[in-house]
């Protein structure tokens, strides 16, 4: 298990994350009530007889969320903590059966915010998920719009293509800051005709 600064790093991160979720969400979602689930394991061994999926590094189950720290942690542990962090927040406040594209696009924008120590910076642009975006928009690798919007968990799932990622991505980061904000309203629009 974690000790001494991780503890305190990882306590630290967990709040200013939900609490940038719930600002970022404010006009679509409700609130936290109750502390949300949240184990950190230092031995993958450990997560994996905990319930984490054999081949991932965490893990929202419906209830808990799940990771593996191992031995130091990164800025990649914390990608995955922030994505699947989302979706437990999601489930616990946001109203609607989310469609993949949107869950999973929401997830990996908050995956990719930067922690500054008090708080977070979202709207992150990394130049490698640029250069994968601009690469599958060149040779065609995303689905049309209409395929994408319908795609069902149960399809997303069984092809956790990273090319489906990034295009959630990009259309919610689209959706988000776009034409300096234009399309922000009918998002949220969106989002609450889902609830």
């Amino acid at each position: 298990h974690l000790t001494g600064d991780d503890v305190r790093e990882a306590a630290l991160r967990m709040t200013k994350m939900a609490e940038e979720y719930h600002e970022r969400t404010r006009d679509f979602s409700g609130t936290i009530s109750t502390r949300l689930p949240f184990m950190l394991f230092r031995r993958p061994e450990d997560y994996y007889a905990a319930g984490g999926l054999a081949g991932s590094a965490g893990i929202f189950d419906g209830h808990k969320l799940m990771a593996i720290a191992g031995d130091k942690l990164t800025p990649m542990t914390w990608h995955v903590i922030q994505h699947e962090g989302f979706h437990q927040f999601a489930h616990a406040v946001i109203r609607g059966n989310l469609p993949p594209w949107v869950n999973e696009g929401l997830a990996e924008y908050f995956g990719e915010g930067i922690f500054t120590g008090d708080g977070f910076v979202t709207a992150v642009i990394p130049p490698s998920r640029l250069a994968r975006v601009q690469a599958a928009i060149t040779d065609r690798q995303f689905k049309p719009f209409r395929e994408m919007f319908l795609l069902s968990q149960k399809d997303w799932n069984d092809n956790m293509a990273m090319t489906n990622y990034d295009q959630a991505w990009a259309m919610v980061h689209f959706l988000a800051h776009g034409d300096d904000g234009k399309y922000q309203k009918p998002f949220v629009r969106f989002m609450n005709l889902l609830g």
